[in-house]
């Protein structure tokens, strides 16, 4: 038998004063048990963080890694409890996560946002 799972990428951003967005290249994917998916976030503006979430029906929302716009240094998310199945990546504007031996567990939406710093008030939206 012949097993799939849906894989469903979608972005999300809080665009502020400083016009930060995300742009990503598809609304949904489609792969095949054991392969391995790359997500992409174009981000215009300089937002501090770059977050990827996971959401599955019925759950709340699980962060699963951030990377920060300066570094391109990725942080997992240690609460995640499949977070050694995912990385991240920054190449120039794009911000990848990374699915690696898809299973059964990966399905569901994934949504990258960002952090944005207001200079004014020393405050962070998400």
């Amino acid at each position: 038998m012949f097993l799939e799972t849906g894989v469903i990428l979608l972005s999300v951003c809080l665009v502020t004063e400083a016009q930060t967005a995300l742009q990503q290249d598809a609304i949904s994917l489609t792969k095949s048990i054991g392969k391995s998916v790359i997500f992409k976030c174009t981000v215009t503006g300089s937002p501090s963080y770059i977050h990827w979430y996971q959401k599955k029906e019925g759950e709340p929302f699980k962060r699963v890694l951030y990377i920060s716009y300066n570094t391109g240094s990725t942080t997992k998310d240690n609460d995640h409890p499949q977070n050694a199945d995912f990385s991240g990546e920054k190449s120039g504007g794009a911000y990848k996560l990374k699915i690696s031996n898809i299973k059964m567990i990966h399905a569901g939406t994934y949504y990258c946002a960002c952090w944005v710093y207001h200079r004014d008030t020393n405050a962070v939206d998400y």
